[in-house]
């Protein structure tokens, strides 16, 4: 008789060393990005070298450099001073990851792509949404309105759902120029400037100081809450060490009405791959056509000021027709050699629903991909998703210095919803993946927003 075969053991886990990848997480939803194609041949000859951080928290792979830091929920103190650098607010989420953080560092350029809560919410306040009117609270009022009329109670107005219109910062060395026309707010600090923020935050103060005289900085300036933010975000960019900070937001873009996102997004939806150039056009190789639309967009912002007068202009975030290769996302031939989940911060709304802002990051052997996703459910009142994905591969020639970036927003009343097929109670959106997957199943209804741009990150140094 033949002994039976006994079964392989499992391996006990071994401690993460250069060169080894860990067991893949689940993928990201990357819906509506891409049509697949079949895997080129030869993918794993083409991937690159890479290096895993000892602690496991980061990795150097293919000119990039990604550290993911996951902090614990800042304290008391911590959150005094976040409501400071926020220019006083009274309340931020109240759980707050403020020292986690996520970036993506660009060698050759020394560019690099980061996401933290503190950004994310002065972009916030710089959007200023109008604050949702709960039922609780309208029958709240309406049941006191004499009341407050007769005690003439001052209503504090503001978006307590903490919606962001945030999309990460772009951070460069000393000797850079800050800011841009491609949906950023920056500033290129001055020693004056850094002193005086210094001085403010040894007294406790809030920041100061006057905001870039850029198009992202003077077209947020209507009233004195928005205004007040938009000098906050554009003074917090500075940092000691004379560099360049931007805080990328979709303030600044076209506004879109609802019918031409549809359009967009069924254009992206139905493409089979890089799209064509219009009639008449001439294809341009990556690097030269980000680098031509880079050159060619309005009011971009140059550098500033004796001290930055022969500096480069920072790069820019452009419109672009390309988008991700899904087919390279989904291959099976691409396991994940890094994974990160990041949350930024969250808040339960006073038990009105959830509000919750995170990021995720995905290395593979040729490529990585970012999702930043702020994700919001008033109860009985309102769904919102807000999704910013990156992505770069980095197995062709000068492909590692291009990031595509794809933007979606989704928003639907309870009214919406019903009408869009969808349902309407919470539990059908109990987390953001539940939230991307419904939206994805009922688009382009409730799509408000769908926008794809491109990055070019020169080698050794902006403008080389």
């Amino acid at each position: 008789m033949q002994q039976p075969q006994q079964q392989p053991q499992p391996q006990q886990p071994q401690p993460l060393q250069p060169g080894t990848a860990p067991a893949p997480p689940p993928p990201l939803p990357m819906q509506a990005l891409a049509r697949p194609s079949p895997a080129s041949a030869g993918a794993q000859a083409a991937a690159a070298p890479y290096t895993l951080h000892e602690d496991g928290g980061g990795i150097e792979i293919g000119g990039w450099h990604v550290r993911a830091t996951r902090a614990p929920i800042i304290g008391d103190a911590a959150v005094e001073g976040a409501l400071s650098a926020l220019g006083g607010v009274l309340t931020v989420p109240e759980i707050l990851f403020g020292d986690s953080r996520l970036e993506l560092r660009h060698a050759a350029s020394g560019v690099t792509l980061a996401f933290d809560a503190l950004d994310a919410l002065r972009a916030w306040r710089q959007e200023d949404l109008p604050p949702l009117k709960v039922s609780v609270a309208q029958q709240w009022q309406a049941a006191r309105r004499e009341e407050i009329e007769r005690q003439a109670a001052l209503v504090l107005e503001y978006d307590w759902t903490y919606t962001t219109p945030y999309q990460g910062t772009l951070e460069g060395a000393a000797g850079g120029a800050g800011g841009s026309d491609g949906g950023c707010d920056g500033v290129a600090p001055s020693q004056q400037q850094q002193h005086q923020q210094q001085q403010q935050q040894k007294q406790g103060q809030p920041l100061q100081g006057a905001a870039s005289d850029d198009a992202c900085a003077a077209g947020t300036q209507g009233s004195s809450n928005s205004g007040g933010a938009a000098a906050h975000v554009a003074t917090a960019s500075a940092d000691n060490s004379g560099g360049w900070r931007q805080i990328c937001t979709s303030l600044q873009a076209q506004p879109q009405s609802p019918m031409a996102a549809a359009r967009a997004h069924a254009v992206a939806a139905s493409a089979a791959g890089p799209a064509a150039p219009p009639p008449g056009a001439t294809a341009l190789p990556p690097t030269a056509r980000a680098a031509a639309a880079i050159s060619a967009a309005p009011g971009a912002m140059q550098a500033r000021g004796p001290a930055f007068s022969s500096a480069p202009a920072p790069p820019a975030w452009v419109p672009t027709q390309h988008q991700a290769d899904r087919a390279l996302l989904l291959s099976r031939d691409e396991p994940i050699l890094f994974f990160a989940d990041v949350p930024l911060y969250e808040s339960e709304l006073d038990d009105n629903g959830v509000s919750a802002l995170g990021v995720k990051v995905r290395v593979m052997p040729r490529c990585w991909l970012v999702l930043l996703r702020f994700w919001l459910r008033v109860d009985g009142a309102l769904v919102r998703l807000r999704e910013t994905r990156l992505f770069c591969r980095f197995d062709q020639p000068g492909s590692e210095g291009l990031v595509l970036r794809e933007t979606k927003h989704f928003e639907g009343t309870a009214a919406q919803l019903r009408a869009a097929g969808a349902p309407v109670a919470p539990t059908a959106y109990s987390d953001g993946d539940a939230a991307a997957a419904m939206f994805s199943a009922v688009a382009p209804a409730c799509l408000t927003r769908y926008e794809l741009h491109e990055l070019l990150l020169h080698g050794q140094g902006l403008g080389h």
